[in-house]
């Protein structure tokens, strides 16, 4: 007969741990001026600029550098298309309110 050890056969399952990012903030490597200038020429590309900027900004295991800069353009994006629509908003009422004006002369 077999020697089974019953504390074996009535462990709980271990769990697996997640992984650690592959770079700790404070021991990041430095971004140097090239990547920044090839980063910022692709975000120079209309569609190509908020992909990236997403895939940078989810990126747990990368530079943490790239992605907090990542972070910052959607939060200053997101900012800007809120001023936008407001001036927008507030053009087209300014020029609506004019045309009105001018349809009843």
């Amino acid at each position: 007969m077999p020697d089974f050890n019953t504390s074996d056969v009535f462990q709980k399952p271990v769990s697996p741990q997640p992984a650690a990012p592959a770079f700790d903030i404070h021991d990041a490597p430095v971004v140097p001026v090239s990547e920044w200038l090839i980063m910022r020429i692709l975000l120079a590309i209309p569609v190509v600029n908020l992909i990236l900027l997403f895939i940078w900004a989810g990126d747990s295991y990368g530079n943490p550098n790239r992605t907090n800069f990542a972070k910052a353009e959607l939060i200053l994006l997101g900012i800007k298309l809120v001023i936008l629509a407001l001036f927008l908003g507030l053009f087209m009422g300014v020029v609506m309110r004019f045309a009105q004006n001018f349809y009843y002369m």
